[in-house]
């Protein structure tokens, strides 16, 4: 009984966790419908969690309709993205470093996993060449902080 209750308990602090990380994108969500200017640099102080919702925010602006997987075992995708009957799968990376061959590799391995078209590696960083060389080999977009900032001064 002892044990049964210990796991029922842990699976009531990780919903609990859970409906923490959703209801905190959601009040980002409301406060980014606001009339209010965003740059990188807000992006920088951002966790990943939150850059997911801003991803969101923006490509919706952009003319897509988003789907957000869920936030653990998305199978290497963050983001389902549709415009004009194609679906792109969308891995969100805020990050401190240049973005590596890892990323590239999980949306690959993604895009099959949610049966779309294209895959997309989003970052407030820069990649490696490495990373962007097998990009080109898988025809995977890169958006990187330069090409981010563009959006967001267009979009946001």
């Amino acid at each position: 009984y002892d044990d049964k209750r210990e796991i029922d308990n842990e699976k009531l602090i990780k919903m609990i966790i859970d409906l923490k990380k959703e209801h905190e994108l959601e009040r980002f969500e409301k406060s980014l419908m606001k009339d209010k200017s965003y740059s990188i640099k807000d992006v920088d102080l951002m966790n990943g969690y939150i850059f997911e919702a801003f991803l969101k925010i923006l490509f919706r602006k952009m003319g897509y309709t988003v789907e957000q997987t869920k936030l653990s075992g998305d199978q290497g995708a963050d983001l389902i993205i549709s415009k004009l009957g194609e679906t792109t799968v969308v891995q969100a990376k805020r990050s401190n470093i240049k973005i590596g061959n890892n990323a590239i590799q999980e949306i690959v391995a993604s895009i099959n996993y949610y049966k779309a078209q294209k895959g997309m590696v989003v970052t407030n960083n820069y990649f490696t060449p490495s990373a962007v060389e097998l990009s080109k080999s898988n025809k995977i977009s890169l958006i990187d902080r330069d090409k981010l900032t563009e959006l967001i001064k267009e979009y946001l």
